[in-house]
């Protein structure tokens, strides 16, 4: 059986996020994402940044290439939403630091009153910038 990276700095710097803004720089496109060297994170022991956001969480418009999100080298601001504790890194969401272009159309066919306090905290989180 596989077992998952152990590295006891990076454990517990992905085990002290709770929400709010990361921010770092764009160190690599992946065929599914996008490497983030967080600022704040230790050096990654295998992979290129301690922060990955997934194509679906780059924006909330589609698009054909990465490179009309954002480019290797540029900073980002992204909002944190879980570690994953089996690749070693944060999943954290540049989209959610974005205005939902369909707010109402979003809430009106799915998630209700969950949709609704998940909105909530992001315009809070904005409002903290």
């Amino acid at each position: 059986m596989i077992e998952p990276p152990e590295n006891a700095e990076l454990r517990e710097f992905l085990g002290s996020l709770h929400g709010g803004l990361l921010t770092g720089t764009v160190a690599a496109v992946e065929p599914f994402g996008v490497s983030v060297a967080l600022d704040d994170g230790p050096d990654p022991p295998l992979f290129r940044g301690v922060g990955f956001i997934t194509f679906p969480e780059l924006s909330w418009r589609s698009f054909e290439d990465v490179a009309e999100i954002v480019e290797i080298g540029q900073r980002v601001s992204c909002v944190f939403l879980q570690f994953d504790p089996w690749n070693g890194e944060a999943t954290p969401s540049l989209r959610a630091t974005q205005s939902d272009p369909l707010p109402g159309v979003r809430r009106g066919r799915r998630g209700g009153a969950a949709a609704e306090r998940a909105s909530q905290q992001v315009a809070s989180l904005r409002r903290c910038r």
